[in-house]
């Protein structure tokens, strides 16, 4: 929705915006949601004429990662 916004608004997300909603997913619980949402992102990129940056992929692939459960698990304490 966010990146809807912007683009409706006349700006185009570059991948700093990118990389700080694929930041942001670290905060949903639900692994299956959060890669389901990076797997959009990426796409979206893609989309966009954007080549993923370094940040891009290392991002990506925490929330794909079945480790990146456990982060999540270990911020709630």
């Amino acid at each position: 929705k966010v990146l809807d916004e912007m683009k409706s608004s006349g700006f185009m997300p570059n991948n700093f915006h990118y990389n700080q909603l694929l930041k942001a997913l670290a905060s949903v619980s639900d692994i299956e949601e959060r890669r389901k949402h990076a797997l959009e992102l990426y796409l979206r990129m893609l989309d966009d004429n954007l080549t993923p940056d370094t940040s891009s992929l290392i991002l990506i692939r925490k929330q794909l990662s079945p480790q990146s459960d456990k982060v999540v698990k270990k911020q709630k304490k």
